[in-house]
């Protein structure tokens, strides 16, 4: 996607380790957890990544219209982390979210 909601991003942002585990600790085991904070830290980095490549990836509410709606459609992803952003040698976009995919089964 072009766009996240800005409130989105920034709960997301404000994660960290101990509020993951906090949250999971009840209900996954110790490896599920970690490997639920890496992907955090992932998407934290991809959203930065994206924000730094395009000022308008954070969107509040009343920014959503006809033009971001057309470009999350038609993937105009503006280099945000659904076209490629680099975390070490990791690359998000269709590859890494298969990835992710293939790691859940």
């Amino acid at each position: 996607m072009p766009h996240i909601d800005k409130r989105l991003a920034n709960h997301i942002l404000k994660l960290d380790d101990k509020s993951v585990r906090n949250a999971l600790k009840d209900f996954l085991d110790e490896e599920y957890i970690s490997a639920t904070q890496n992907r955090v830290k992932q998407i934290q980095e991809a959203i930065k990544c994206s924000v730094y490549n395009n000022e308008r990836f954070l969107l509040d509410n009343d920014e959503w219209n006809e033009s971001t709606i057309s470009e999350e459609i038609n993937g105009d992803c503006h280099k945000t982390y659904t076209v490629q952003t680099e975390i070490g040698t990791a690359i998000f976009g269709r590859s890494y979210l298969k990835l992710l995919y293939d790691d859940l089964l």
